[in-house]
């Protein structure tokens, strides 16, 4: 099937935040005020200097463990077409191309041209079948790319695996999500429609 997309892509989990954050009344992104924080009650100011003082010493070992790729933060890229987060074991500024286990693109908004139907398959399952996706459907800067060869246009991304031993195990809370909450789903996306085949398989026990 033929997938389109007529969003930006995401880029950063930060430019994410600061939509959110720009959404809100009167709340800004840039200039916002960060109160004064005053002592503790029964505490003089000169024991809270010496309290900072420490917080910061652990804040210091902090960034030293950063060093060791278990304790970097995450890498705050988000994939252009399902918009999961980069997962790149180096963390944040890692060197190389983004790479994730991609979630169903529904979840962003993708859908199948036709029927609008948000779109069940993931990145890797559509790559698995070949299918191939416009990009900015509808527009005039529209274009037509194949799952297997996404690096093409998203230059700063590997292509989804989809063959091999190197494919990763499906984000099954991701799929949970994307089965069990369609009606907010067509709250996020109200010109789009239900997903009328969902995989049996999505329907994961929420206990485990």
């Amino acid at each position: 099937p033929l997938l389109g997309l007529n969003h930006q892509p995401p880029g950063s989990i930060f430019n994410i935040a600061n939509r959110v954050i720009k959404a809100l009344p009167d709340a800004t992104v840039e200039g916002m005020p960060i109160p004064a924080i005053p002592p503790p009650l029964g505490v003089d100011q000169q024991s809270a200097e010496q309290q900072h003082e420490s917080i910061l010493e652990m804040l210091l070992k902090i960034l030293q463990l950063s060093q060791v790729r278990t304790f970097r933060a995450r890498c705050d890229r988000c994939c252009p077409i399902c918009g999961i987060q980069c997962t790149h074991p180096d963390g944040f500024n890692h060197v190389g191309l983004h790479r994730s286990y991609h979630q169903p693109q529904g979840l962003r908004g993708v859908f199948r041209i036709g029927t609008d139907e948000l779109c069940a398959e993931s990145c890797i399952s559509s790559a698995k079948v070949g299918d191939n996706i416009r990009i900015n459907y509808g527009k005039t800067d529209e274009k037509k790319i194949s799952y297997r060869a996404l690096n093409t246009h998203f230059v700063e991304w590997e292509n989804p695996p989809y063959e091999g031993e190197t494919v990763p195990d499906a984000l099954q809370v991701r799929e949970m999500i994307f089965a069990k909450k369609q009606k907010l789903l067509l709250k996020m996306f109200p010109e789009k429609k239900e997903c009328s085949s969902i995989p049996q398989e999505y329907f994961h026990d929420e206990e485990n």
